[in-house]
């Protein structure tokens, strides 16, 4: 169990820690907006979705990155 001093501490950790990571993400954002997305971007996206959301069978992914591998990659 936390002290009040303790509670209020832990509290000012965590708002510093959430500013930072929002800064960054902020940050990201700024950078893709100037830069675009990337093809590499949007295929490692469609395949971590395709993995998580879909349930893409293991075949499946085994082709779709195969297809999608960068030259000279097994």
């Amino acid at each position: 169990m936390l002290t009040e001093a303790q509670a209020a501490e832990r509290m000012l950790a965590l708002v510093r820690k959430h500013h930072a990571e929002q800064t960054l993400l902020e940050h990201d954002a700024r950078e893709r907006r100037r830069r675009g997305v990337t093809f590499r971007e949007v295929a490692h996206g469609y395949l971590r979705w395709l993995e998580d959301v879909k349930g893409g069978k293991p075949s499946t992914l085994r082709d779709h990155r195969s297809l999608l591998a960068e030259s000279g990659v097994a």
